[in-house]
This record gives structure tokens, C-alpha cells and sequence, in this order.
């Protein structure tokens, strides 16, 4: 019984031991890497990134009729789950239109990656296959490349689809309201888009 007892004891001890553990170092990253400063913008807001700025100029949220307009031969090859494909009914593009302005004397490039737009709990990257379509000039999602002085406009492609959220919140998809997010740290820059 005494063995018992000492090993009951000795498996206590290691657990509050590890959990005190834990709890410094969860501490001691929280303090080393606090939470971002979230700014937010409006839309025809400069935001200052440095030697590049960019300003959101005009967002909508467009059915697959719009895209076709642009791109008659794009297909969305998005899978539901069963693994029928998504029909037109399903799926929303935000497309979100951003002037990039670098104000230096040297050729800069503006990472797309940390750009994404949200709604609530829904977020989404930009849409890769959908960005070249739109951007005949700058055809790559990872980034733009800006000479000297330049100013660019570029369509941003985030793609949505039913199958992202709750049927109800679907239904009234028009009327939700969105925001781009550009995810630098120590500051999140939120520019609401509506």
C-alpha cells in the first residue's frame, strides 16, 4: 500500500511540476511576443509600410457571372466534400482593388502573403489561380515587384465558398461585412472594406 501511495504521490508532484513549468514558459513567450496592435483604416486611407504605402481604393464582392465576364475559360475546380464540384451558387470572389506606391529611390517588392480578407471567423488567403486573371502586369500572388517611384494598381482575388459557413450566414453573404487584413508584426493593420 505504501508503495502505492509513494508513486500516486511521486506522479502528483511531476504533474503540478510540469504544469508550473508550462506555465513559466508560456509566460515568458506571451511577454517576449505580445499580441499585435491592431490600427484600423478606412478605405482611401494611405498606410504607411515604409518605403511602400498602399491604399485600398474599392472592393466588391462579385458571383461567378462577373468573373466570367473577365475570364470566360476560368473554371474553380474547388471540391465539396463529397466530391462533387462546386456549382456557381457556391462560391463569392471579394475583389479587392489596392494602389501601391513605392516612395524610394530603389526597386522594393510588396509581399502578398500576409494580406488576407475576413468576415467573423472566415478568412482567406488570395486566390492564386483567380490573381493572374485580373493582374496582366503582375502575375505573380506571392508579391509585386515596384521600381523606383512606382505606383501599382492591383486587383486582390479572395475566394469564398458556401461550404465556409454556416447556411444561414450564406444566405445573407451580400450584406456581411468584410475587412483586409495585412498581418505585419508588432502592428495588424485592418482596413474595413465596407
Amino acid at each position: 500500500m505504501k508503495y502505492k501511495t509513494r508513486i500516486i504521490f511521486t506522479a502528483a508532484v511531476l504533474l503540478i511540476a510540469i504544469g508550473i513549468l508550462s506555465g513559466i514558459r508560456i509566460y515568458a513567450l506571451n511577454n517576449r511576443f505580445p499580441s499585435p496592435t491592431v490600427i484600423e483604416h478606412a478605405m482611401h486611407e494611405e498606410i504607411d509600410g515604409g518605403s511602400i504605402s498602399l491604399t485600398v481604393i474599392d472592393s466588391i464582392l462579385a458571383d461567378p457571372s462577373y468573373i466570367k465576364k473577365i475570364a470566360p475559360d476560368y473554371i474553380d475546380s474547388t471540391e465539396n466534400p463529397d466530391g462533387t464540384k462546386v456549382n456557381d451558387e457556391q462560391i463569392r470572389t471579394l475583389l479587392v482593388t489596392v494602389v501601391l506606391n513605392n516612395r524610394s529611390d530603389t526597386e522594393q517588392e510588396m509581399s502578398l502573403v500576409q494580406m488576407y480578407a475576413e468576415s467573423l471567423i472566415w478568412a482567406n488567403g488570395i486566390d492564386g489561380g483567380l490573381y493572374p486573371l485580373f493582374n496582366e502586369n503582375s502575375t505573380d500572388p506571392m508579391g509585386v515587384r515596384l521600381k523606383p517611384y512606382e505606383k501599382k494598381r492591383v486587383i486582390l482575388p479572395y475566394t469564398m465558398y458556401d461550404l465556409q459557413f454556416q447556411h444561414e450566414d450564406w444566405k445573407q453573404i451580400d450584406q456581411r461585412d468584410f475587412r483586409l487584413t495585412l498581418s505585419f508584426y508588432p502592428e495588424k493593420h485592418v482596413v474595413n472594406l465596407t
